[in-house]
């Protein structure tokens, strides 16, 4: 297990300690007591209601502070995604708003933000959803300290309102403890923004990467891309986005030479990230250096998991380098054309930007697998 899946794994068991605790300390004394129903199934229903309507507050109050943080800290806002609902900007200069189902990056969802200047500030961003859960808080503290305990059936409604917003109240602080968290788990969460950002590098690397992300969200060309010296997990980021951007216009040496700099400390970024720069680096080794060569690299890298986690193709990284090892070790047709369609998924998660540019890397594996293996080319595969 790695340090980002532990740290994970801690977060959602303090979660779910979080919930049972309220549960049991709260919430089941006042059910014995008879303040709530007595009917189970009228208790159960209550519960639920409490949980989708804590759970509904908080991811608004979360976004909601995104977007306004974000606008203070002058940057524009792309999307404002709740639960996989979300409103999109059509194009950078106009008003025009959108509406799609999409998956995001989070919790819960996600705001996409892009920098209208180099000094834009992300703090705002970062900072005001706890504000607003603190003010949450307060409001809630005050709604069960003047709502006193009562049998009297007359007084179930306020007794309902009292425990309900107990458990929303556990609900917004599941959502603190995930969200600022101060290390990388399995999203970008803010805590972790925070302890980056504290970097001066970083922040020039969160607002260049941001640019880079409008750029694709909306389509449009990249220009040159910044390589990054100081290597930090963000910079290692924007490093890999510089990387993928010169493959995709044919400089796979001078993609190599910068990806050969940002792994020399793998200490300096998580383990992540680390992870999609070598799985890159082996993709260009297949490319352009001798088979033997990168199927040396590929043996001595990746172990039994690793090679586990590549044939089942559930990023792009994993899905261009299967592509390359099957077209020219194993020279299955088959396993191209499973890559192919793990690529239709993870397209659906993504910008059409993201989409064209990973397309370009396909395209260039698969055109590396026709040439050397003409017998293997799956005509439909390119359309």
């Amino acid at each position: 297990m790695t340090k980002e899946d532990l740290f994970s794994t801690a977060i959602y068991i303090a979660m779910a300690a979080i919930i049972l605790v309220i549960g049991f300390v709260f919430v089941r004394p006042a059910m014995e007591a008879g303040f709530l129903e007595q009917n189970v199934g009228a208790n159960l229903g209550f519960l639920i209601l409490a949980l989708a309507i804590g759970i509904l507050i908080n991811v608004l109050l979360l976004e909601i502070g995104h977007f306004i943080g974000a606008k203070i800290g002058g940057y524009t806002v792309l999307t404002f995604n709740i639960l996989e609902l979300c409103l999109y900007k059509k194009r950078i200069d106009s008003h025009a708003i959108g509406f799609r189902f999409k998956s995001f990056d989070g919790f819960t969802g996600e705001t996409k933000i892009k920098p209208k200047k180099e000094k834009s500030n992300p703090m705002y961003y970062i900072f005001l959803p706890l504000v607003f859960f603190l003010l949450e808080f307060i409001v809630l503290y005050c709604v069960v300290s003047y709502i006193p305990d009562s049998k009297d059936a007359a007084d179930k409604g306020l007794m309902f309102v009292k425990y309900g917003t107990i458990i929303i109240s556990s609900i917004a602080a599941c959502f603190i403890v995930y969200d600022y968290f101060p290390a990388r788990i399995d999203s970008l969460n803010d805590g972790y923004r925070c302890v980056l950002l504290n970097k001066k590098i970083n922040l020039i690397a969160f607002n260049d990467k941001l640019l880079y992300e409008a750029d694709s969200f909306f389509g449009n060309n990249v220009s040159s891309l910044k390589v990054f010296d100081d290597i930090t997990d963000f910079t290692a980021n924007c490093n890999l986005d510089a990387i993928v951007q010169r493959i995709s216009l044919g400089k796979a040496e001078e993609a190599l030479n910068i990806l050969n700099e940002t792994i020399k400390n793998p200490k300096l970024m998580t383990k992540s990230t680390y992870d999609e720069l070598i799985l890159t680096k082996a993709y260009l080794l297949f490319l352009i250096k001798p088979l033997d060569e990168a199927k040396q690299f590929f043996n001595d890298t990746f172990k039994k998991e690793d090679v586990n986690k590549i044939r089942n193709c559930k990023n792009y990284e994993s899905i261009r380098l299967y592509i390359l090892y099957e077209g020219l070790v194993d020279l299955s047709r088959s396993e191209i054309q499973f890559a192919l369609q793990r690529k239709k998924k993870c397209d659906s998660r993504m910008v059409d930007g993201e989409i064209k540019l990973q397309s370009k890397l396909i395209e260039i594996a698969l055109d590396k697998v026709y040439e050397v293996n003409p017998s293997l080319k799956i005509e439909e595969s390119k359309k």
